[in-house]
């Protein structure tokens, strides 16, 4: 079986509620380690990734700074994904969320390969395919995201 190319994302919202901006440094790092997967972080209007102003409250009401992460583990061992901010002279706050994996088929029609077993088979869509037992290397051409599973009621 061939897996590859896994990739977690997702957003990072920074609440201030001072009536001044607030510089902030941004991380996120996955538990897949030691040491763990780090993402990168990007704020808007800044060039420098893991970093970011989260503009003053105003009229009462808190504003935000919403800054996307993304990052790319070898595998799909991580279940706690961590955010950590940090402000100049403040303790750092740190934020985790749970991580889910989803497979997700790339291809228009891959075709599962086992030339051990005389197995050929196309995948379309989001079907499932039905692998063959025993001893073999499965050949896997024009995927990149894939976790087979046999069809329910094989054995």
């Amino acid at each position: 079986m061939w897996k590859s190319a896994w990739s977690v994302t997702g957003d990072i919202t920074i609440t201030n509620q001072n009536s001044y901006a607030v510089a902030v440094s941004v991380g996120d790092v996955l538990n897949d380690g030691p040491p763990g997967t780090a993402a990168t972080v990007t704020c808007p209007g800044s060039a420098t990734p893991g970093t970011g102003t989260v503009p003053a409250a105003a009229g009462g009401e808190p504003d935000t700074l919403v800054c996307h992460y993304a990052a790319s583990p070898s595998g799909h061992a991580a279940t706690v994904n961590t955010a950590t901010v940090s402000v100049s002279g403040r303790p750092d706050v740190v934020a985790t969320h749970g991580v889910s994996w989803t497979e997700n088929l790339i291809g228009e029609s891959p075709l599962l390969t086992d030339p051990d077993q005389g197995y050929s088979q196309t995948v379309s869509g989001r079907r499932r395919c039905r692998l063959m037992t025993g001893i073999g290397v499965r050949r896997i051409r024009g995927l990149r995201v894939v976790r087979f599973l046999p069809l329910p009621g094989d054995q």
